[in-house]
């Protein structure tokens, strides 16, 4: 028993030491931080949602921000309603590269950032524009009286947009919002994407689509072009 004992803590000694050596030779590069001066309220649980690296060390980070002056690496922008949706994009180094917002008067959520092998950045959200128009920053605007909430968006890595997915059919009820929602996506090697959220019963996609019967978790794949 004192000879397993020992060598119990022999190994513990040993796990520690190796421990210790290799994260104190780590160094600390950069640190960068972002968000609203709102001091009150819901703008105390500003949070990142997700962050992803692309194939030459960028940085992509989606978080939730509230309206007033939102300010990321020195550069500051105003928001669109109390919960916006911003991705900032880094280099390797730490350098503020571009940022995007999506959003409208009402709380919007983000879920996920990925980038692929090529130039593609993709980001899933949801927002409702059903009162009044939505944006996809200055680059897209969405009309209002809406009833979509699921948006896919496609920027390649300098930030430029190059196309927008919402593949709820154009009749969906607005009561079908509360039970239809973004969960997670990832991309593969081909650069397809899965995304895996919870539907209401409708068609998905677009004629030929996905047909829904019954609120449930599915998935909904588009290639790198946006095709369904």
């Amino acid at each position: 028993m004192t000879k397993t004992l020992h060598i119990t803590c022999v190994q513990i000694m040993l796990f520690i030491i190796s421990f210790t050596l290799n994260t104190s030779g780590q160094d600390f590069r950069w640190g960068e931080r972002g968000g609203s001066t709102q001091s009150a309220g819901d703008a105390q649980v500003e949070t990142i949602y997700d962050m992803d690296v692309d194939k030459n060390g960028n940085v992509y980070v989606l978080s939730r921000v509230y309206k007033t002056d939102i300010s990321v690496g020195g550069h500051t922008i105003q928001g669109y309603g109390n919960k916006d949706v911003l991705l900032s994009s880094f280099n390797c180094q730490g350098k503020f590269r571009w940022m995007k917002l999506f959003g409208n008067s009402i709380g919007d959520i983000g879920y996920d950032v990925c980038t692929d092998k090529t130039d593609g950045v993709y980001v899933v959200f949801d927002m409702m524009a059903y009162n009044d128009s939505g944006y996809i920053d200055s680059d897209s605007t969405i009309a209002a009286n809406t009833t979509k909430t699921l948006y896919l968006v496609k920027y390649d890595t300098s930030g430029n947009l190059k196309w927008t997915r919402t593949p709820q059919p154009d009749t969906i009820p607005i009561t079908s919002s509360s039970f239809t929602g973004s969960i997670d996506m990832g991309i593969d090697e081909q650069g397809d994407i899965t995304w895996f959220c919870q539907l209401a019963p409708g068609e998905y996609g677009g004629t030929g689509g996905l047909v829904v019967n019954d609120t449930s978790d599915y998935i909904l794949k588009y290639d790198r072009n946006g095709n369904f």
